[in-house]
């Protein structure tokens, strides 16, 4: 975190100008395999269909052309805990905000791109908490 905090603590011009961005999404991996482990059917939003695979959620950060692979996790279907994406997106961006604030990086300033699916008036509540 030591390298980000030059660019992180300019102005929100400076950032806009670098391309600092937080980005979430998830992607569904179509995997063919028999034996593999945490492949379920997902709906596929590049296939407009279900398909069979494992489902990704990643966040990362980004400066202009270079991206910094933050956290990624496997999506359950099954098990005794929570399988809402939005709730593993609150764990890991809670994380993340802890590590952050230890290093003096305020996160709030740092614009947050994620997909549409994601953006709830619920949801923008719990991460503002």
């Amino acid at each position: 975190m030591e390298p980000l905090q030059p660019v992180v603590t300019t102005s929100a011009a400076t950032l806009s100008r670098a391309g600092v961005t937080f980005a979430v999404d998830n992607r569904v991996v179509d995997r063919f395999g028999k034996r593999l482990r945490c492949t379920w059917s997902w709906y596929s939003g590049r296939c407009h269909d279900g398909v069979r695979g494992q489902d990704l959620l990643g966040m990362v950060f980004t400066i202009n052309p270079m991206v910094f692979p933050l956290h990624l996790l496997f999506c359950p279907k099954q098990g005794r805990y929570k399988t809402n994406k939005a709730e593993w997106f609150i764990f890991m961006f809670s994380r993340l905000q802890a590590a952050c604030t230890r290093e003096g990086i305020d996160l709030t300033k740092i614009p947050l791109t994620m997909a549409s699916w994601f953006v709830s008036q619920p949801l923008r509540e719990r991460l503002l908490h």
